[in-house]
């Protein structure tokens, strides 16, 4: 018996020490100590609640308002100090290992019968105001009797596309908040809640106000961002707003008459389709389905609206459509001998319905331009197999003359290159030309996509090196035969529309 207890207890002692191997963390601490003073006067406030959280030591301030507390183990804290007459402070500590922290608190007086600040008025924008820039700076007055409060502002915002408030911006001093990126033709809320840190929040009326309506700027172009086609509008003064950000090519654009509609050219896939959009960039809808937009000349390849805007017309190589811009109504009006593709097409009704199509083959310099009716009859030629490249082919205001460019130069390369591509014009009635309107042109360039000003005043129209590589900006000139100065509108810049 004597032998099986020594047996156990030498199991006890084995158990003991193995338990043991592990060391034990030592508990760590710190000291704290401090001053607490009158924030308005900085005298001594003796006999002050001092506490913590987490909860550690308690203690009051003595006669010369300091305090200490010994062995708090280390780590975060929140020091709470309270004395009857003030309000409660609070201040963040961290305590170290064998550490003295040190703080200073002051202590702000309670004031008696403390008013709430007034609401606040005289806002900018004014309420209900309209025409607003996209970029405005809100300000507002903000009034407290009580000296000494310090106001602070919440501001709320929230526009006429959005469900609710959305805070902005908040506790901040200033009476005034810069709100940049608007948008256009929106109706905006915005709301400025007033805090003075002793009465509840003062919260302030909702005011409105709206910003300019998107501008309607008549030209459309085509400009390369990041190598990739996107849509632009603008103006005659060089104003311009980019309507596409799309991650793949739009080009081509051209306005309906009325200009409630663009259509453009884009991929779906590795074919080239019509879509619509709204004239600020919105809402893009696809034209056509089971048969793309294309032609062998792919550089000039366009479209064009009917004059009153509720038909389209394209092409598909050899095969010219009509299509309503919802995509229904798909109408074959001509098909042409297969060796040609259809490039381009015009319409007008002035002084009769017709239309100027352009054909061209596969080595880009062969082709025609010719009139005919909207049932594709009664085909009249008007250039056929010219030497030097021939483009576009383009109606007057009036449906009487023909805008167009040829390559004077005569040039037939390998590759569709122009050497001397000048805008030409010519008169159906008499079929005379009024050669050269290529006024100052730069030696070694091309004219390129000419297209007449909505009041036929002017042509506006695309200039390049004749390398084929260069930048392309966009130019206008004027029909008067007295002014030959050419102005340059857009710089990168092409394919423009002027509606």
């Amino acid at each position: 018996m004597k032998n099986i207890t020594l047996v156990f207890i030498a199991f006890l002692l084995i158990q003991f020490f193995s338990c043991n191997d592990e060391p034990i963390k030592p508990t760590l601490f710190g000291s704290l100590e401090g001053l607490v003073i009158d924030e308005e006067d900085q005298s001594i406030i003796s006999g002050a609640l001092i506490s913590t959280a987490p909860a550690s030591n308690s203690l009051v301030t003595d006669e010369n308002g300091n305090f200490k507390m010994t062995s708090i183990l280390e780590g975060e804290y929140e020091v709470i100090i309270e004395k009857t007459g003030y309000t409660n402070g609070r201040e963040s500590v961290i305590i170290t290992e064998d550490g003295n922290t040190q703080v200073t608190i002051l202590l702000r007086k309670k004031v008696v019968n403390n008013s709430s600040p007034e609401t606040p008025t005289d806002e900018f924008p004014t309420h209900l105001s309209e025409e607003n820039e996209l970029s405005v700076e809100l300000s507002w007055t903000a009034i407290d009797s009580n000296q000494g409060d310090s106001l602070t502002f919440d501001l709320l915002l929230y526009s006429d596309n959005s469900a609710q408030f959305e805070t902005i911006s908040e506790d901040i001093t200033n009476k005034f908040f810069q709100l940049d990126e608007l948008k256009y033709g929106t109706l905006y809320f915005w709301q400025v809640i007033v805090n003075d840190g002793v009465n509840d929040p003062v919260i302030g009326p909702i005011w409105q106000f709206e910003t300019k309506p998107f501008p309607l700027y008549r030209i459309l172009f085509s400009r390369k961002i990041d190598n990739t086609f996107q849509i632009f509008s603008g103006d005659q003064n060089g104003n311009e707003l980019q309507l596409t950000n799309s991650l793949i090519p739009v080009w081509r654009a051209r306005y309906n008459p009325q200009k409630t509609k663009i259509a453009f050219i884009s991929l779906d896939g590795f074919e080239n389709h019509l879509y619509t959009m709204n004239p600020d960039g919105t809402n893009i809808q696809k034209v056509t389905q089971s048969i793309p937009i294309e032609s062998f000349d792919e550089d000039f390849m366009s479209f064009c609206w009917s004059p009153n805007g509720a038909s389209l017309v394209y092409m598909h190589f050899n095969q010219l459509y009509k299509i309503f811009p919802d995509g229904s109504g798909l109408q074959l009006i001509k098909e042409t001998a297969n060796y040609l593709s259809y490039s381009y097409c015009d319409w007008t009704d002035d002084p009769q319905p017709k239309l100027v199509v352009r054909t061209s083959a596969s080595n880009a310099y062969d082709g025609e331009i010719f009139l005919m009716n909207l049932d594709g009859s009664s085909e009249e030629k008007i250039f056929s197999n010219i030497y030097g490249r021939i483009s576009a082919g383009g109606f007057s205001v009036d449906g009487n003359k023909i805008l167009f460019t040829h390559d004077i130069s005569a040039f037939e390369g390998q590759d569709g290159k122009q050497l001397d591509a000048r805008i030409q014009i010519m008169d159906l009635n008499n079929n005379n030309y009024y050669a050269d309107f290529s006024f100052e042109k730069p030696a070694g360039t091309n004219d390129l996509d000419p297209r007449y000003s909505p009041d036929g005043a002017s042509i506006i129209f695309t200039n390049t090196n004749n390398d084929g590589i260069s930048v392309k900006n966009i130019y206008k000139v004027k029909l008067d035969g007295i002014t030959e100065e050419r102005v340059l509108l857009f710089e990168n810049a092409e394919m423009p529309d002027w509606q």
